[in-house]
């Protein structure tokens, strides 16, 4: 009996060293076990028409990005631990034209859409607010890094980059016909 007590010790023992090691903090590693992947972007110009009363009035459409939440390994799989929680996106300009006034970097909610691990989900959001437009702006394009912040359910911080560049389309004035 004292050297079956001894040997479960032992055991216990054992696997207790070896699921610490194995798993510091409680977590294969400190890393999320999914990543995002953006597999869809669709960025349509700014557009732009002249007005006789008002100058020239741009029109902002929507950009659409689709998101991916790949596992990495079979533990990325597990839902809902390993669900993606999109946050906000981070959105850098830099003006071609380096004369134009600097626009600062926005930071745009995403509305805390959930993604399932292995599944996608599409998001929209403005690429650029009517107060950072100007006639300046017009006929000019912009080199944007937009950075999506997400969360994972069980709570590890993750995001994606990507590089596009915002087209503004030229105002225009229409021929006068006398």
């Amino acid at each position: 009996m004292q050297s079956s007590k001894r040997w479960l010790t032992l055991v216990v023992l054992a696997l207790a060293l070896t699921l610490t090691t194995a798993c510091p903090g409680g977590r294969l590693d400190d890393d999320a076990d999914v990543v995002m992947l953006i597999t869809a972007f669709q960025s349509p110009p700014v557009s732009a028409s002249a007005d006789p009363v008002f100058g020239c009035l741009f029109t902002v459409t929507d950009w659409s990005v689709t998101i991916d939440a790949k596992p990495k390994n079979s533990v990325g799989g597990q839902s809902p631990f390993n669900d993606i929680v999109l946050q906000s996106v981070d959105i850098a300009y830099a003006w071609d034209n380096t004369t134009l006034p600097t626009t600062p970097t926005r930071n745009i909610g995403l509305g805390g859409v959930a993604i399932p691990a292995g599944g996608s989900a599409a998001v929209t959001f403005a690429p650029i607010g009517f107060t950072d437009l100007g006639i300046g702006n017009a006929g000019e394009s912009a080199s944007l890094t937009l950075t999506f912040n997400a969360r994972t359910v069980e709570g590890t911080g993750i995001a994606v980059a990507a590089l596009k560049q915002l087209l503004v389309e030229s105002c225009v004035t229409p021929p006068v016909i006398p």
